[in-house]
């Protein structure tokens, strides 16, 4: 599969330099940018919902082999969705792709990694994270029920404050796989950053590396989401509902891309049956009555630094 069948730009593509804001489900993911060498977002805004300012402190980064995933030159956008430029990193063709969803207050993060080499290759992939919540940040829930990181832990929702029902804590579901089978999952993940640019008053965050081998001459995904939330019973309803893949809330976030794509995001495990209508659990539909998310919510791109 050659690089960049799943990110081919459309002909409505702007390219566009960094430095510019992702307004979506009344959340703003601020100033998608290069920061020393990679392409990352600076900050989340959850005010407009009842949540706060300073969700991160640089995030959404990526290394491959140990090398960075940058911006050399302009991003390609449509709609809420900003594509990077093919590189080479670790022998490996990597294009990385992110999307801010207009119902809910969900970055997707999609890594296309492909092998254009006649041998395997063996790497390993790093997502990594730096949160608003500094010192304060914590563990208020996780996919395995308690409260210590783990290989086990499909999600992971941390935030400032232990009392879920407390707003302003800036919340933030980090979902690094799937249910079921995936063949890859983390092969470890740790509550912190060590990037020397990221982390403006500590280097809290979030790090999950992924083993992976590409064939050769084929083409791997991983897929990552993000979700801002107001309150940490917010967020933990938000993460749990990517406990199933076969419902109307992933299928919304996963519909434009193909079959064939899905089957190649290795850290999930995505099944070929059509998603059952489901409605959206009560905790969620709260979420919509704050007056953010749903129907009337719009899509702004701002170019320029956050003020």
């Amino acid at each position: 599969m050659a690089l960049g069948t799943t990110f081919a730009a459309p002909a409505q593509a702007v390219p566009v330099a960094p430095g510019f804001d992702l307004e979506a489900a009344g959340v703003v993911w601020d100033d998608v940018e290069d920061n020393d060498g990679f392409l990352s977002i600076d900050d989340g805004n959850t005010s407009n919902i009842g949540g706060g300012g300073d969700h991160f402190d640089e995030a959404l980064a990526v290394r491959i082999g140990g090398e960075a995933y940058g911006v050399p030159g302009t991003l390609d956008l449509v709609d809420t969705t900003v594509t990077g430029t093919p590189q080479l990193l670790d022998n490996l063709d990597v294009t990385v792709q992110l999307q801010a969803n207009t119902v809910n207050p969900i970055m997707r993060q999609l890594v296309e990694i492909t092998n254009n080499t006649l041998d395997d290759i063996n790497t390993v992939v790093q997502w990594i994270n730096n949160t608003g919540n500094d010192s304060n940040q914590r563990n208020i829930g996780t996919s395995s029920g308690d409260l210590a990181e783990g290989l086990d832990d499909r999600w992971i929702v941390t935030a400032d404050s232990s009392d879920l029902a407390q707003s302003n804590t800036e919340t933030n579901a980090w979902i690094l796989y799937g249910p079921g089978s995936p063949s890859v999952t983390t092969s470890n993940v740790v509550m912190f950053e060590n990037e020397s640019a990221f982390g403006f008053a500590g280097s809290e965050g979030l790090t999950a590396d992924f083993n992976l081998t590409v064939g050769a001459g084929e083409t791997n995904y991983l897929m990552w989401f993000v979700g801002m939330a107001p309150t940490g019973n917010d967020g933990l309803s938000l993460a749990a509902q990517f406990d199933d893949t076969e419902t109307d809330f992933f299928n919304s976030l996963t519909s434009d891309l193909s079959q064939e794509q899905l089957d190649r995001i290795v850290n999930w495990d995505v099944a070929s049956t059509p998603p059952e209508s489901v409605p959206e659990p009560a905790s969620l539909l709260g979420l919509l009555t704050v007056g953010a998310l749903g129907a009337g919510s719009a899509f702004k791109c701002k170019r320029g630094q956050k003020a």
